[in-house]
C-alpha cells in the first residue's frame, strides 16, 4: 500500500490511502522557515530522510506531494488535503505555536521570506544578459530616431555632406568633433546650405555629441554582452556567435526557458509573426527565425536553408541544456564538430 507524504509550514506528514496519519516531523518555530524552504526543493533534506526512516517503507511505496528526486509525486495527495483542512488547529495541538495569533504571524513572516528568496533566485546572470540585449535595441532605436533629426537639421547648413556620409553613426562621430563645413571640405564655400552663426553650429555639435555618446554606449554594451554570453553559455557560443546566442536567450526570456524548449521552437524563434500567418492559412511555414543570422544559414543556398536550420536548432537545443543544467560540461566543441560534418555531408 502506498504512503503519502506532504509538506506544510509546520512540518512533514505521512498518511495512508485512507487518510490515517502514520508519522510526522514537526518543525521548531525558530528554524521552521528555513526547514520549510529547504524541504520544498527536489533534493531530499534531513527531515525528509528522518520521516522516511520512521515509516520504514521502500522508496517505490512512497508518494510525495511535491516533486522529490527518486520518488513518485502527486499533487494534491490525500496527506496534503487532510492536513490543509485543519492546519491552524494542528499547529496549536502539536505545540508548534501557542495560539492562532502566533500561527498567523508566522505564516505572514514565512510568505515574506519565500517572496524575498524567490526574487533573489530569479536575479540570475542570464537576466542581466536579457536586459543588456534589450537595452542595446532601445539605444539603437533611439539613436536612429535622433539621427533623422540631425540629418534634417544639419542639412540646412551643409546638405552635400549627407550625400557622402550615409552612416548615422559615422555622421554623429564626425560632427561631434568637426561641425564646421569649411573644416570638412575645401569646396564647402560652394555649398547650397545657409550661413549660420557659431552659436547655431554649436547646437548641431552638441546634438551630435549626444548621439555619438549613445553609439559609444551601444558598443560598450555589445562587448559586455559578448563576454557575458561566453560565461553563461560556453557551449552554445562554441557553435554560434555570442551575439546571436544572446538574441536567442533574450527572445526566450531566460536560460531555463530556452533549455526546456524543443528544437523546433528554437528554429523559428523570432519568426512568430510569420508562424502566426501560417497558422491562419495566410502564408508558408517559416523555416527559420533568429538563427538565420548564423552564417551557416544565411550564406547557404536558399533550398538548403530549411534543412540547415533544423540541424542547427537541434544542435543548439542540446548546447543550451548543457549550459543550463551543468556549465562544467564541455561538449560544445564536439557538438560543433559533429554539426560541421553534417553540413559537409549535406553539401555532398
Amino acid at each position: 500500500m502506498y504512503t503519502y507524504i506532504s509538506l506544510n509550514p509546520i512540518g512533514l506528514f505521512a498518511h495512508d490511502a485512507n487518510g490515517k496519519q502514520l508519522a510526522s516531523i514537526i518543525f521548531k518555530l525558530d528554524d521552521a522557515k528555513d526547514r520549510f524552504i529547504a524541504a520544498s526543493h527536489p533534493e531530499l533534506t534531513e527531515d525528509d530522510r528522518a520521516l522516511i526512516k520512521k515509516l520504514g517503507k521502500k522508496d517505490d511505496q512512497i508518494i510525495f506531494e511535491i516533486p522529490k528526486d527518486g520518488f513518485f509525486d502527486e499533487f494534491p495527495n490525500i496527506s496534503g488535503d487532510t492536513i490543509r483542512n485543519n492546519l491552524s488547529k494542528l499547529a496549536i495541538s502539536t505545540g508548534f505555536v501557542k495560539d492562532a495569533g502566533e500561527y498567523y504571524l508566522y505564516i505572514n513572516e514565512l510568505n515574506s521570506t519565500i517572496t524575498k528568496t524567490s526574487i533573489k533566485a530569479a536575479s540570475t546572470d542570464d537576466r542581466l544578459l536579457v536586459h543588456a540585449v534589450s537595452t542595446i535595441d532601445e539605444l539603437e532605436s533611439t539613436a536612429n530616431t535622433l539621427s533623422i533629426r540631425l540629418k534634417e537639421w544639419y542639412g540646412l547648413y551643409y546638405p552635400e555632406l549627407l550625400e557622402t556620409v550615409k552612416s548615422n553613426e559615422k555622421l554623429a562621430s564626425l560632427l561631434a568633433t568637426t561641425p564646421k563645413r569649411e573644416d570638412l571640405s575645401e569646396d564647402a564655400g560652394l555649398s547650397m546650405g545657409g550661413d549660420y552663426s557659431e552659436t547655431d553650429i554649436l547646437q548641431y555639435q552638441n546634438y551630435a555629441i549626444m548621439i555619438n555618446s549613445i553609439y559609444r554606449q551601444m558598443k560598450e554594451l555589445e562587448a559586455y554582452v559578448d563576454r557575458k554570453a561566453t560565461e553563461i553559455m560556453p557551449n552554445v557560443t562554441r557553435i554560434i556567435s555570442p551575439t546571436l546566442a544572446s538574441r536567442l536567450l533574450a527572445d526566450a526570456g531566460s536560460l531555463e526557458k530556452i533549455a526546456k524548449l524543443p528544437s523546433s521552437t528554437v528554429q523559428v524563434m523570432g519568426a512568430e509573426k510569420a508562424l502566426f500567418r501560417h497558422i491562419m492559412g495566410q502564408g508558408p511555414s517559416p523555416k527559420h527565425g533568429l538563427i538565420f543570422q548564423a552564417p551557416v544559414i544565411n550564406q547557404s543556398k536558399k533550398n538548403e536553408r530549411g534543412k540547415r536550420s533544423r540541424m542547427l536548432a537541434s544542435t543548439l537545443s542540446i548546447a543550451f541544456r548543457m549550459d543550463y543544467f551543468d556549465k562544467k560540461l564541455t561538449g560544445g566543441d564536439l557538438l560543433k564538430e559533429k554539426f560541421d560534418k553534417k553540413i559537409e555531408n549535406l553539401k555532398g
